[in-house]
């Protein structure tokens, strides 16, 4: 019995990852069933049994797309991550992470396409409010100074993660998003150095 779920779980991981190639390639309204089944060698049946819908399929890639998110905070702080360092490592981890793992990178398009904000959450500015607690180390540490608008600093970083990010996804030059982040940092260490004094 434990055999038997164990690969229906597999399968259903399985089903996931073709429906989430589809959908962060094509988008849900692009998204075809006919080839989510194709790429996942199994039998309509089989796809059927664990998912009745196209929509069924995006629910479920929906469903997970915040989860990773608390763990790539913890794990920054595990590694002694604090202040404007911290705050580079995870703006690193998380621009990665979205820009190289399948499931991350559907849900993305899917919750743009689809207009999905849950339970009236704005996602960009749950980020920003992740970053906050880096930026006030920073003061504290002297990297920054006092006067730095921290809310409205946090805000402009996610903006241009997302918008390098955007870029990178749809230029189809993930591969290169390590350099983007690290020109994008170079220009805006100072300002938050200077708390956008200049």
């Amino acid at each position: 019995m434990a055999e038997r779920a164990r690969q229906a779980l597999e399968t259903r991981e399985a089903i996931l990852d073709a429906a989430a190639a589809e959908f962060a390639r094509y988008g849900f309204s692009g998204a075809r069933l006919d080839r989510i089944i194709a790429a996942t060698g199994f039998t309509k049946g089989a796809v059927y049994f664990h998912f009745e819908s196209k929509q069924a399929m995006a629910d479920a890639v929906l469903s997970g797309r915040f989860d990773a998110w608390p763990a790539l905070v913890q794990d920054v702080r595990d590694q002694g991550g604090r202040g404007l360092s911290g705050m580079r490592l995870l703006a690193w981890r998380v621009t990665r992470t979205m820009a190289t793992n399948i499931r991350t990178r559907a849900a993305m398009r899917l919750s743009q396409e689809l207009r999905l904000v849950p339970h009236g959450v704005n996602p960009y500015e749950v980020w920003a409010e992740r970053f906050i607690p880096f930026l006030d180390e920073a003061v504290e540490d002297g990297d920054a100074p006092d006067s730095l608008d921290r809310a409205r600093a946090a805000k402009t970083i996610v903006n241009c993660l997302f918008g390098v990010l955007s870029v990178a996804i749809d230029s189809g030059t993930e591969q290169l998003v390590d350099a983007e982040l690290e020109a994008l940092w170079r220009l805006l260490t100072p300002g938050l150095r200077t708390g956008g004094a200049g």
